[in-house]
């Protein structure tokens, strides 16, 4: 007896609140397990970094090859040249950001696929050193202008 009371209240509250039983199971459901896949990014999808705030993300590397690239190889989305401390990274950052990587500042000029759009892509000069390079999950720290 007692249980069907529980069940009749539990009911009524989530009639009251607009969400059926099935409803309550889908968020839960969605709720347990969508932050397991942001945490594989790195970055939960809809966080905003203030500048000078740190952050950890996967952060990779890529390389002037024709398979990692679209269009020509040697130019970056901004339409500058590649070079030693750029990286790729999510349109939610404009060309030209700047991040700490390392002990090393990076600047943004460079798109990532949508796919990848929770991680830091650094551009190598040979895909070797990309491949060496590997997948890290690092603290980052984004800089404000002029730092």
């Amino acid at each position: 007896m007692r249980r069907r009371n529980r069940i009749a209240v539990t009911r009524s509250l989530l009639e009251r609140i607009g969400l059926s039983l099935s409803g309550l199971l889908a968020t839960l459901v969605w709720v347990t397990t969508f932050p397991v896949h942001a945490a594989l990014d790195g970055v939960f999808p809809t966080e905003v970094h203030p500048p000078h705030s740190a952050f950890t993300t996967v952060v990779t590397a890529y390389s002037s090859s024709e398979d990692e690239t679209q269009g020509d190889p040697f130019i970056t989305a901004s339409g500058e040249y590649v070079r030693d401390g750029i990286v790729a990274c999510a349109e939610k950052y404009a060309f030209g950001t700047r991040f700490l990587i390392e002990d090393r500042v990076y600047e943004c000029q460079d798109r990532l696929a949508p796919e990848y759009r929770h991680r830091i892509d650094i551009w190598m000069p040979s895909k070797d050193e990309a491949l060496g390079y590997g997948k890290r999950l690092l603290r980052v720290q984004l800089l404000r202008d002029g730092a």
